[in-house]
């Protein structure tokens, strides 16, 4: 059950570092907020979970401008 749009949270800006005075040499951190569950064994105690470019079986990816 989900209460938001999926998509919208795959890759999120985390943090940015700007030095003073030059603008042109911002860096961004991007992270992934999308998990997935993955399958485990039956002896183990709870499933694994990993990030994921995935949704719906739809690859996102992204691009900086």
């Amino acid at each position: 059950m989900a209460l938001a749009d999926p998509v919208r949270y795959v890759w999120t800006l985390r943090s940015r570092t700007a030095p003073p005075g030059c603008p042109l040499t911002t860096t961004y951190l991007v992270i992934q907020r999308n998990f997935d569950i993955l399958p485990s064994p039956l002896n183990s105690p709870s499933a694994q979970t990993q990030y994921s470019s995935y949704v719906n079986d739809v690859l996102y990816t992204y691009n900086i401008f």
